[in-house]
C-alpha cells in the first residue's frame, strides 16, 4: 500500500514516509526545505533563501547555491518515491505545493475545529481536538535546524503551541478537570515562570482543588519572580484572581458556567468560570467636602509635594506615601485632609477608604483595630463570615488585598501610632492620610510619615472664611465686631464656622452682638455650643 512523505516541522525537521524516515543531509537542504514547509504552499523567495541559510551575510555564489539545493532536494524527494510533491519553480522563487502532509498545517486545522466546537458550547469535543493538535508535537519547532530566521520563525510556532495549550487547559478548568491537570499546569509554571496566565491557571486549579495554601503560594513566587526580573506588579486579572482566592468568591467553583471569548489561537475562555474575579468593589468612602473650602494655601502646596508628578512613575511603584496632619483640637485637620483627598482622589482609581478613629472623641472610646480592620476588609468585598478572628490576621488580609491597588487611605482622629500601624497598606502607590491631635512620633520615624503641623488661620484667612459663610457685605458692614470675633475665636476654623453659622441662622443679629457673646468668657462655650458632638467646640476641647 503507497504512503504519502509526511513533513513535519513541529519538532525537529523530518520527512518520514510510513516507518520510514528520508533522511535530508546539510545544513542549507534543511534550511531551504523548512523555509519551504513553514510557507505552507506560499513563495518564498530567492532572496529569503538565502537570508535563511546565511543569515544575511551571503557569499557571492550564493543564489547558485540555493538553487543547487533545491535541486538536491528534488532528487531526494523523488528518491523517496514522491514525485506528486515537487518543489515548484515560479518567477520570484520557489514554492512547496500544498498537496504535502505537513503538521504544522494539520495542528492548525484541528485548532480551528477547536474554535467553533468551543464557541458552539461543546466543550469536551474542542478539548479533544486541542489535545490531538498538542499530540503532533514532538518537541521545540525544527530544534537543531537553521540560523536566525529559522529561529525566529521556530519561536513564533513554539509561542502559538503554548497559547493553544493554555487555551485547552481553560476548557479543562471548565469542565471540572482540576485535579487532572494540576500536575501539567505545575510543570508548565516552572518552565515558563513568567507566563501570567498559566500562574493563573494554576492557582485556579489549586483552589478548585481545596489547596487554597498552595494557590496563594503560588501567587506569591509569581509576584517575586515578576518583581525580581522584570520589576513590575501582577497583572491585574492575576491580582484579582488572588482576591477572589482569598475571599472564597463563589465566582471561583468549578460548577460555574465558562465565558467563552475569542482568543488569537484557539477562540476559548482566558478565565473559565470566575467573570467576576477581578470585579472588586471600589470603595468611595471619603465623607462630604466642606463647601466654601477657604485658606490652607501653603498647606495644600506641601501636600500636593507627597505625590510623585505624573512622569516620576517608577517613584510612585515604590513608595507608599504616608502624611501626618497633626494639630490643636479645631485646628481644621479633618477638613484639610478630606479637602485635599477629594482633590486627588482620581490619582486612586482603586478606591478611597475611610475610618474615624476617635482618638480624642470624649463620648466614644478609641476605635478598635479589629473594628476598622472588619469594616475595610467589608468594603473591599470580604463577606463578614470570611473575615479571620484577630486583628493581626484581619491586617494580613487587608494588606493581601491591597496589594497592586492604588488606594488612598484617610485615617481621622487617630489617638497614637499603635492605632495607625496596622492600617498601612503595604502596597507600592496608596496615599495614607492620617490626622491626629498627637505628633505621631513614632510613625514619622518607623515608617516615614511626613507631618505637617496645622496652625490656626492668619488674621486674613479667617476673615475670607468669615465673608465665604455670613457674606462679605455684612462682614464688611462691622469690620470691627469682625475683627473680635476672628480674635475671640482665636482663629480656629472650627469656632469660627461655629459663629459663622449663628450669624447666618439669625440674620438680625448684629456682629458686634455676637462678637460680645464670644468675648464674654462665661458666655463663650455656650455661644459655641452645636448640640452635635463631632462640631461642638466643648466636645472638641474636653
Amino acid at each position: 500500500m503507497r504512503r504519502d512523505l509526511e513533513f513535519g516541522v513541529l519538532g525537529p525537521l523530518e520527512v518520514r514516509r510510513g516507518q520510514y524516515l528520508v533522511p535530508v543531509r546539510g545544513w542549507r537542504e534543511q534550511t531551504v526545505l523548512a523555509m519551504l514547509l513553514l510557507a505552507d504552499g506560499a513563495t518564498v523567495t530567492v532572496e529569503r533563501l538565502v537570508e535563511a541559510v546565511w543569515d544575511g551575510d551571503p557569499p557571492c555564489s550564493a543564489v547558485k547555491a540555493v538553487r543547487n539545493c533545491v535541486s538536491a532536494l528534488r532528487r531526494r524527494l523523488a528518491e523517496a518515491g514522491e514525485p506528486a510533491v515537487p518543489i515548484q519553480a515560479i518567477p520570484a522563487g520557489y514554492r512547496l505545493p500544498l498537496g504535502a502532509r505537513l503538521d504544522m498545517r494539520e495542528f492548525r486545522q484541528h485548532t480551528d475545529a477547536a474554535r467553533q466546537l468551543a464557541n458552539a458550547g461543546l466543550t469536551a469535543q474542542a478539548v479533544a481536538r486541542l489535545r490531538a493538535a498538542l499530540g503532533l508535537w514532538r518537541g521545540p519547532a525544527l530544534a537543531g535546524c537553521g540560523g536566525a530566521v529559522i529561529r525566529g520563525c521556530a519561536a513564533r510556532l513554539d509561542e502559538e503551541r503554548i497559547s493553544v495549550l493554555e487555551g485547552c487547559l481553560d476548557l479543562e478548568l471548565a469542565l471540572g478537570r482540576h485535579q487532572q491537570v494540576v500536575s501539567e499546569l505545575q510543570a508548565l509554571a516552572r518552565e515558563h515562570p513568567l507566563r501570567e496566565r498559566v500562574w493563573g491557571q494554576l492557582m485556579l486549579a489549586l483552589y478548585r482543588s481545596n489547596r487554597q495554601a498552595e494557590a496563594l503560594d503560588a501567587y506569591m513566587t509569581l509576584a517575586k519572580r515578576l518583581a525580581a526580573d522584570l520589576g513590575i506588579n501582577p497583572a491585574a486579572d492575576i491580582a484579582g484572581l488572588h482576591e477572589a482566592i482569598l475571599r472564597h468568591d463563589s465566582s471561583l467553583d468549578s460548577s460555574a458556567e465558562p465565558d467563552l471569548l475569542p482568543a488569537a489561537a484557539t477562540g476559548v475562555a482566558r478565565w473559565p468560570g470566575i467573570r467576576s474575579a477581578g470585579k472588586t468593589p471600589r470603595p468611595a468612602q471619603l465623607p462630604l467636602e466642606v463647601p466654601g473650602f477657604t485658606g490652607r494655601t501653603a498647606e495644600l502646596v506641601r501636600l500636593r509635594e507627597l505625590l510623585p508628578p505624573a512622569a516620576n512613575a517608577e517613584r510612585a511603584k515604590t513608595t507608599v506615601v504616608v502624611s501626618a496632619i497633626v494639630g490643636t483640637a479645631g485646628v481644621g485637620k479633618t477638613t484639610l485632609a478630606v479637602r485635599f483627598a477629594h482633590e486627588v482622589a482620581g490619582q486612586f482609581p482603586d478606591g478611597q477608604l475611610y475610618a474615624d478613629l476617635h482618638g480624642f472623641d470624649a463620648a466614644e472610646s478609641p476605635a478598635e483595630v479589629s473594628s476598622v480592620l472588619g469594616g475595610f476588609l467589608t468594603a473591599l468585598g470580604i463577606p463578614a463570615k470570611m473575615i479571620p478572628d484577630g486583628a493581626d490576621r484581619q491586617a494580613a488580609l487587608y494588606r493581601s488585598l491591597l496589594t497592586g491597588k492604588r488606594m488612598l487611605v484617610l485615617l481621622d482622629n487617630a489617638r497614637d501610632t499603635a492605632q495607625v500601624r496596622p492600617l498601612l497598606p503595604a502596597s507600592p502607590g496608596c496615599l495614607v492620610l492620617v490626622t491626629s491631635r498627637s505628633p505621631l512620633t513614632g510613625l514619622v520615624v518607623g515608617e516615614g510619615a511626613r507631618p505637617l503641623g496645622l496652625h490656626a488661620l492668619t488674621a486674613t484667612e479667617a476673615r475670607q472664611m468669615l465673608a465665604s459663610r455670613v457674606g462679605p457685605d455684612r462682614l464688611a458692614s462691622e469690620p470691627d465686631a469682625a475683627d473680635r470675633l476672628i480674635g475671640a475665636c482665636a482663629g480656629l476654623p472650627l469656632a469660627l464656622a461655629i459663629a459663622a453659622a449663628r450669624a447666618t441662622a439669625r440674620p438680625w443679629l448684629r456682629l458686634t452682638d455676637l462678637a460680645a457673646e464670644v468675648c464674654d468668657i462665661d458666655r463663650m462655650l455656650d455661644a459655641l455650643e452645636t448640640g452635635d458632638p463631632a462640631t461642638d467646640v466643648q466636645a472638641a476641647f474636653c
